[in-house]
Parts: structure tokens; C-alpha cells; sequence
């Protein structure tokens, strides 16, 4: 075999291979002999069918094959003999395989960019902090009340935090639209699980009662049929049923399987969301770490990583939007046999200039972790198990899901690495606003989308 290496652009390279007839010849034979012993014609014994008679045989599929195994046999061996890192996957065009002369193809791929990382201490970062408050705790406490809620019929118009049952039907422009009709339907005033128009529209309202409502859909709203429109609901209300919360007292605690009574419920909700905060902290810190430095820094990023991480984005939409089908009755989201991958090239290209920006991070800085700071770290993840120890044996027995684990406490090696070295401004979060939380970047991303909405709504507009 004999091969020449060509830069063509950027980070594209060129392989020109060439594979020596002989070596063809002699590759072909032996995958007919191969072959024969599970090839049956009639007139012929069980591994003495003539070559040329197998290559009828088996037709282009045999060369197709062959070509096929050849590349990836003399790829592997010139990405070990150069020492290559190749970025994503190498695209390998072959020139027609025939017997007895030299077989030509191509390799090209992308290789990784030198990265140049910025100077840490000119970096500017927010530094998120929470503290828990007795109020987020009462709050807590009784939304597992309101779970546990007792409801009563009565004869009175109807209030924030009534349960009504009801019919309804939605119109726009005077006709009724597809899902915007049902019968017999539950809603709990205050839950937020209908659109705020027709929530705040059912209040007051008795047994009995009919009314139409204004409704005007959100401009986000999933539909863009309904995304924006003003519509009507008539609402028939069959009856409206009044919330009674249980007592927050031992006996409650019991029923929920807590047998130390209420202080422990307390302490129990008390540790979880506190483990919730440190999670959403840990997580958005490392969004404002990893996007700061690739904010600070150029490079060209490999085409083959983008298009791999878009398909993976593309994947993830449309299971995600079937799973919310199997998840109703009527299906509410309108899932496409396909999605084009240009909708996810630009969040997969950040994407994949983040990950490289890591990798270079942990590569300069020469981080790594410890089979004990791992162990450690898996224990503090299973702090709220009855025995932290059983959880960490459960990944010491599965190797997969250590490794998984292994390269998220590298990862927050990582975040604190570039938090110590940045210039940090601390932002102080109460709890709710934590859970609501949005960096810049998200941000500039919602309202890029809204962009492209509004714009997409006018474009159809327009050809209307």
C-alpha cells in the first residue's frame, strides 16, 4: 500500500491511497473461498464451485464488499502508523474495484483545531449563589398538601383554588378548532395547567353557569395555527368543588411514610431542596464557566463534530415530540416524519465549541481524578440514600455508568478550575428565582427564537 497526506483547507486533510493489485487479487480469492462453503449449486460439490462461477454468483456485492473492507482494513492502519486524530467520522470515496489492478480511494477528514485558551483572570463572571428560607419550605410543604386535598361541592361562585368540572368548547373565527373541545373536563383554578385567559375567565362563575371567554393564545403557544390568535371558549360549568388541605401535623407525616412525624417531614423536604440547589447552582455555574472562556476564544470548528451533534439534536426533538404523543390521548404535538438538520446547526456547533474548549481545558491544565475523589463524589450524589455505600457499589459494580460519573466530577474539576482563576461578581438568588433562572446566553437564544418565529409568521403571511 502507498498513500500521500494533502492539507486541503482549514482542517481538512486528503488521504490518496493506493492498494496494489496483487494484494487485491489475493484478498478477492480468498473471500470466494470463503464464500463457496456456504454456497450451494446444483451440479457442483460443496467447496468446488469454480471462482468465476461465485463471482456470478454473488454479482457486485462481492466487489462491493471487498471495497468496503479494504478501506476500512488500510484506514485503521494508516490512522496507527501517522498517529491521526481524526475529529468525527472520515469520509472514504473509493474508485471501482477490480481484479487483477491497483485499487484507489480517498480518505478525507478533519483533524482538531489547536486551541489558544484566553487568560482566565481577564474573564468576568457572575458567581450564583442560594439560600434556602423557611418560606421556601412552607411552600413546599403545602403543594404536598394540596396533592393530598380533599374536595367538597359547593354552591357558590367560583374562587382561586376551586376545582371546577366543566365543559368547553374553542372557537377561532367564529369556527371550532381541532383539540379545543372537551367535555366533562376537571380544572383546578390556580394551577396554571390552562392557558391564564380562560383560567382567570373561570373564576366566578356557579354551577350551572354558561359563559364565552376571550382567550388569546400566547405567541409561543406549540401550534402555530392557535400561536398569537384571539379565540373564544364557551364554557358550561357542571360543578364547582371547594379544596380542603389536611393538617401538616405527625399523622399527615405518617400517611406520606415518614414515622418521625412532622419535624423529620420537615427536615426531609427541607434536605432535598437544598440538594436541589446545589445542583441547579453546580449546573448553571458550569454553563456560565464553560460559555464565558468559548466567548473568549476563536477557532475553526470541525464540520464532521457539528453535523454529528445535529443529528443527535434532530433525534432527541422527534423522539422527545412522539413521547408527548403516546403521553395524551389527543395527540397535541404534531410530529413530523422529519425535521431538516439545518434547525439544529447552530445550538450543535456551540455545543461542539464548548466540548472542545473543555477538552483543551483539562488537557492544559493537566486535570484528572482519582479513583477516591470519584468514590467521594458518587457519595455525595447518593447522600439522601438510606446507605450511600450500596450506591456507590452499584457503580462500582457497572463500569459503564462509573465512567459516566468519572467524567462529570472531571467535568466540575473543570468549572471550579476556571471559577477560581475568573474575576467573579456573586449574584444572590432566592430559590424561586434560581429554578427561573436564565443566563445571558439563554436569553439571547429565546429571543433569537422568537425572532425567527415572528419572522417565519410573516414570511407565511406574506405568501398567503
Amino acid at each position: 500500500m502507498s498513500y500521500k497526506i494533502e492539507h486541503v483547507e482549514k482542517l481538512k486533510y486528503e488521504i490518496s491511497v493506493t492498494v496494489e493489485a496483487d494484494y487485491i487479487s489475493q484478498y478477492i480469492d480468498s473471500t470466494i473461498k470463503k464464500e463457496s462453503a456456504n454456497i450451494k449449486l446444483k451440479g457442483f460439490r460443496p467447496g468446488k464451485i469454480p471462482n468465476q462461477v461465485i463471482k456470478q454468483v454473488l454479482g457486485k456485492d462481492l466487489y462491493r464488499n471487498i471495497s468496503a473492507e479494504v478501506m476500512r482494513e488500510k484506514l485503521f492502519e494508516i490512522i496507527e502508523k501517522e498517529k491521526i486524530n481524526m475529529a468525527g467520522y472520515p469520509e472514504l470515496k473509493p474508485e471501482p474495484l477490480v481484479d487483477k489492478q491497483d485499487f484507489n480511494f480517498k480518505i478525507i477528514y478533519e483533524d482538531y483545531p489547536e486551541i489558544e485558551l484566553p487568560d482566565f483572570n481577564s474573564i468576568d463572571i457572575e458567581d450564583i449563589s442560594c439560600e434556602l428560607i423557611k418560606e421556601d419550605v412552607d411552600d413546599a410543604l403545602n403543594k404536598i398538601r394540596e396533592q393530598y386535598a380533599k374536595f367538597e361541592k359547593v354552591d357558590r361562585p367560583s374562587k382561586k383554588g376551586d376545582r371546577l368540572l366543566l365543559d368547553f368548547k374553542g372557537f377561532l373565527d367564529d369556527e371550532p378548532f381541532e383539540g379545543g373541545a372537551a367535555e366533562n373536563q376537571t380544572i383546578k383554578i390556580g394551577d396554571g395547567a390552562v392557558i391564564p385567559d380562560l383560567e382567570n375567565g373561570l373564576i366566578g362563575l356557579k354551577k350551572g353557569e354558561t359563559k364565552k371567554i376571550p382567550v388569546k393564545f400566547p405567541d409561543n403557544y406549540g401550534s402555530e395555527k392557535l400561536a398569537g390568535k384571539d379565540t373564544v371558549f364557551e364554557v358550561n360549568i357542571h360543578e364547582v368543588e371547594e379544596s380542603s388541605l389536611p393538617e401538616l401535623n405527625d399523622e399527615f407525616a405518617q400517611q406520606l411514610g415518614i414515622k418521625d412525624g412532622v419535624e423529620k417531614l420537615e427536615s426531609t423536604i427541607t434536605m432535598q431542596i437544598n440538594r436541589e440547589i446545589t445542583n441547579n447552582v453546580n449546573r448553571i455555574k458550569k454553563d456560565i464557566a464553560f460559555d464565558a472562556v468559548s466567548n473568549n476564544v476563536e477557532f475553526d470548528i470541525p464540520d464532521s463534530l457539528i453535523k454529528i451533534e445535529a443529528q443527535g439534536l434532530k433525534d432527541q426533538m422527534l423522539n422527545w415530540m412522539k413521547q408527548q404523543n403516546a403521553k395524551r390521548s389527543q395527540a397535541s404535538v404534531n410530529v413530523p416524519k422529519d425535521i431538516p438538520i439545518d434547525s439544529f446547526l447552530s445550538e450543535a456547533k456551540d455545543r461542539v465549541k464548548i466540548g472542545l474548549v473543555v477538552r483543551e481545558i483539562i488537557k492544559q491544565k493537566e486535570l484528572s481524578t482519582t479513583e477516591q475523589e470519584v468514590d467521594e463524589y458518587i457519595r455525595e450524589i447518593g447522600a439522601d440514600y438510606e446507605d450511600p455505600e450500596m450506591f456507590l457499589e452499584h457503580y462500582k459494580k457497572n463500569q459503564e455508568e462509573y465512567r459516566k460519573i468519572s467524567d462529570a466530577c472531571l467535568e466540575d474539576k473543570t468549572v471550579n478550575t476556571v471559577y477560581d482563576a475568573c474575576n467573579k461578581s456573586e449574584t444572590k438568588l432566592s430559590y424561586k428565582e434560581l429554578l427561573g433562572y436564565k443566563s445571558k446566553k439563554q436569553q439571547e437564544k429565546l429571543a433569537e427564537a422568537k425572532k425567527d418565529y415572528e419572522q417565519s409568521e410573516k414570511n407565511e403571511e406574506n405568501e398567503q
